[in-house]
């Protein structure tokens, strides 16, 4: 299982400020960014499932990160590695919304269980 770790925090300190929870109904406001992130689909065990693919987030917290994908997740849990900031963390996939009318397009949420040391 993952740790948390106080590096990543700082990162996301970092990356957005302080924040104002009043202003959303988490308990750490989103914070719109555009970070650059490849995505590991993992099993149960937290075991490489599935090819690699890379995403642009839409919104990151200390708790998780969103992003835009034309495909569906169909694994519970991820890898994401923030690319430019030496970052690994393990994510649970907390929902695919499908936010496209003509074709598919998912918003996806990932919840982070902690910072990935492999």
């Amino acid at each position: 299982m993952p740790e948390s770790s106080s590096a990543f925090h700082d990162l996301c300190n970092e990356l957005c400020g302080p924040v104002d929870s009043s202003v959303d109904r988490r308990t750490d406001s989103r914070c719109p960014r555009s970070l650059s992130a490849l995505i590991e689909p993992l099993d149960g065990d937290f075991q490489r499932c599935g090819d690699p693919f890379f995403v642009t987030s839409r919104d990151i917290t200390e708790q998780g990160m969103g992003f835009v994908n034309p495909v569906k997740l169909e694994n519970e849990y991820v890898r994401v590695a923030l690319v430019d900031h030496n970052a690994s963390l393990i994510g649970r996939v907390c929902h695919n919304t499908n936010v496209g009318s003509a074709f598919p397009v998912y918003l996806i949420g990932i919840q982070f269980l902690g910072v990935d040391h492999d």
